[in-house]
């Protein structure tokens, strides 16, 4: 029993991290592919423990879990808003290059 409470740190980043994965995943994901769901709940599970290990508090336990929690949601949700943005973004660059050279 001793040797799990030395790392309840690591379980509740874990379990926080995948909650917040998978709720990012059930509210922007719907009607998506299965290979695309899981890729958003494997990058915010990354996002979400690297974000939680990099402030990570010995002594609060919790916190770093809620820390994992809303990195794993802006992980998953990031790369949502990125691909969203990435046309038009493409757009512009493409024009000004064309209007460029034209002139």
């Amino acid at each position: 029993m001793e040797n799990i409470l030395e790392h309840v740190d690591i379980i509740f980043i874990t379990v926080g991290a995948l909650f917040g994965s998978l709720k990012a995943s059930a509210e922007l994901d719907r009607g998506k592919a299965p290979f695309v769901r899981w890729v958003d709940i494997l990058l915010g599970f990354f996002c979400g423990t690297s974000v939680a290990f990099h402030f990570n508090n010995p002594g609060a336990p919790y916190l770093s879990g809620l820390i994992a929690m809303v990195g794993g949601v802006s992980g998953a949700t990031a790369v949502e808003v990125l691909l969203q943005m990435v046309p038009g973004i493409v757009n512009k660059v493409i024009s000004k290059v064309v209007d460029s050279k034209l002139k």
